[in-house]
């Protein structure tokens, strides 16, 4: 439940993450990124709870962790090579390491999946999505070679990809689809930085209506108790986030393999391909395993009021399929 405290600490979460992408020198992105996480640790403590009161100091040990990593490299930075500038840096490829521990990327996503876990749907929001602008963004920064955005890019996917047959959670399987999904930013990131900036929108979005949904719903685990009210909006938020045509999580996809198809990168395209055929089969399996344990309880004669933010979710979630087709053509042309 939202109080004064919480709603500082949100703005305080969400006011660090654009002081540490709008900063022009490590100092500042460096404050930035300890603001958003002192901000943040607030918000996962809850007095009732115990278990998360001790996953929020294991989330707060791995941030300061990178954090103390990151700066020791900026120091070491200035004093090696005389420069406080974002933009200019001779340690660009040691600054990776800190940035994808803070993002959950493979091979450092143990700590994401396992909050992921751990969170109500609320703040697991918040950790898969807002909290990893800052390091994503920061990234873009670094004048990375392609070789390694590429590595950083194939085991994130693989990853992601492949540990998430195993999971019979909802939570889990989101979290390995982020650390899938930070594949995917990986790759837009190779493109351009406003590809980037447009799928990153799009998957916000897609994460926030879908958690929506599992939070109205207090869903958890395949064998709850789901009805069929519930399935129609859950089933298009599982199939835009697995990025199946027509829905638009499949417009910005399509957009980062027509432009690797573009630039003669072929290979990578056909891993792209293959990570979210891997990705598609465990979500169908995901809506094939809730389908047959729902149990359907048809009301003919009564007016059934829980419908309403079914149906709302449903015609949002149209709404927005058709707004991705425009940008998509008009990108395009």
């Amino acid at each position: 439940m939202l109080n004064n405290l919480n709603i500082l600490f949100m703005i305080l979460t969400f006011s660090s993450s654009i002081l540490a992408i709008s900063s022009s020198s490590w100092l500042g992105a460096w404050m930035g990124l300890e603001l958003n996480m002192l901000s943040f640790v607030p918000l996962m403590i809850e007095q009732k709870n115990s278990s998360t009161n001790e996953f929020a100091l294991k989330y707060f040990l791995v941030q300061a962790l990178a954090s103390s990593l990151f700066i020791m490299l900026c120091v070491t930075n200035t004093f090696l090579f005389f420069s406080f500038s974002i933009f200019n840096s001779q340690i660009f490829n040691f600054l990776v390491i800190p940035l994808m521990i803070k993002l959950g990327a493979a091979p450092f996503q143990t700590w994401f999946i396992m909050l992921m876990n751990s969170l109500n749907w609320w703040k697991a929001l918040l950790l898969a999505t807002w909290q990893k602008i800052a390091p994503l963004f920061i990234l873009t920064y670094l004048n990375l070679s392609s070789m390694m955005i590429t590595m950083m890019m194939l085991i994130s996917l693989f990853t992601g990809s492949l540990a998430g047959f195993s999971q019979t959670t909802f939570q889990k399987i989101f979290a390995f689809s982020s650390v899938t999904h930070l594949g995917w930013f990986f790759s837009a990131m190779m493109i351009s930085k406003h590809l980037l900036i447009f799928y990153f929108s799009l998957y916000m979005f897609m994460n926030t209506i879908l958690f929506m949904v599992m939070f109205m719903m207090n869903t958890f685990y395949f064998n709850q108790n789901l009805t069929l009210n519930s399935n129609p909006s859950l089933t298009m938020g599982i199939l835009s986030l697995s990025g199946l045509p027509p829905f638009w999580g499949f417009i910005p996809k399509w957009m980062v393999m027509q432009h690797m198809i573009f630039s003669n990168q072929l290979f990578l395209t056909l891993i792209l391909i293959t990570s979210a055929l891997i990705n598609l089969i465990f979500y169908i399996r995901l809506i094939i395993n809730y389908s047959l344990l729902s149990t359907l309880t048809m009301k003919w004669l009564s007016p059934d009021f829980s419908l309403i933010p079914s149906t709302i979710m449903i015609n949002l979630m149209f709404m927005m399929t058709v707004l991705s087709l425009v940008l998509f053509n008009f990108m395009l042309f």
